[in-house]
């Protein structure tokens, strides 16, 4: 009986065994191919490091059209509109890499509930279409004038990040037109847009936000001390447009947020020294950059 259950308990341990080795190699496989994975995507990684040049730019018009649209004169009214005018340009970069010059044209003529493919003929149709409703809401309400221009610009390459600007400028036949500007600081290595969830750490937001606060807070004050800004104090928020300096990161806010239309565009910037180790590591300055994290003395 002894060696009945001894040989059992034997059995069963073997079978156990068996068990295990199976596992085991199963898992070491798995293992293999993830690693093998990680190894071609860090391979992919570096391989695009070293094959991205550095950029020599070429901005070229992507679209540019301009009518001028005659109405009968109304004999009944004298101050009867009797000519509007409808212009629509935009301008596109050349990089001379394919990913980033499609990136850039996606960020120009896509939105949230309407993507669309970043090649120049789908931004072509795109800036006719935006022309051909000008045309048809100008006939029928005769504006002075129907007005868009969108102008890509180079600022500058540093590391794995290379920035650009588009710059919309737009008038529908009101008191004045309006503008804007999309900072587009583009991650090469990711091949994407950097985000302002990219940028900072989730738990030096509140930091960020306060900091740009007081900053905004600082210039509008009067002599007694006194809040006379525009902003509401519990609506500010951080600008998700944003763009690198050499002294920091500068957020801007669009007409009308931070201050009446008159102020235009309201700037507020975060110093390197101030906010350096809120960002995520891939955006730090660093000493390769001629950062140090004390101030020196010269």
């Amino acid at each position: 009986c002894d060696d009945k259950a001894l040989q059992e308990k034997i059995s069963q341990a073997e079978s156990k065994i068996q068990q295990l080795e199976t596992e085991l190699k199963t898992a070491q496989t798995a293992l293999t191919e993830k690693q093998a994975e990680f190894d071609k995507l860090t391979t992919e990684a570096e391989q695009t490091k070293k094959a991205f040049p550095a950029l020599h730019v070429k901005i070229e018009t992507l679209f540019d059209k301009t009518e001028t649209l005659k109405f009968e004169k109304d004999p009944q009214d004298e101050f009867a509109r009797e000519e509007s005018g409808v212009s629509v340009f935009a301008t596109a970069a050349n990089t001379g890499v394919a990913w980033l010059d499609k990136l850039l044209l996606e960020q120009m003529i896509s939105s949230e509930d309407k993507p669309m493919e970043g090649t120049k003929e789908n931004a072509q149709k795109y800036f006719n279409r935006q022309f051909t409703d000008f045309i048809a809401t100008a006939k029928e309400e005769k504006p002075i004038a129907f007005n868009l221009s969108v102008e890509t610009k180079y600022l500058g390459q540093r590391n794995n990040i290379v920035s650009f600007i588009q710059f919309y400028d737009e008038y529908y036949g009101g008191a004045h037109g309006i503008y804007s500007s999309h900072f587009l600081n583009i991650d090469i290595n990711k091949q994407a847009i950097i985000s302002l969830d990219n940028l900072v750490k989730p738990e030096y937001k509140k930091k960020l936000k306060e900091l740009l606060w007081q900053t905004y807070l600082m210039s509008n004050m009067d002599d007694s001390g006194k809040y006379v800004g525009f902003a509401d104090p519990k609506e500010f928020e951080i600008a998700d447009n944003f763009y690198f300096t050499e002294t920091g990161v500068t957020f801007v806010y669009p007409v009308y947020v931070l201050g009446a239309f008159a102020e235009g565009e309201i700037v507020l910037e975060a110093n390197w020294f101030e906010i350096n180790q809120w960002l995520n590591p891939e955006y730090q300055r660093t000493e390769a950059d001629g950062f140090f994290s004390e101030k020196q003395e010269f």
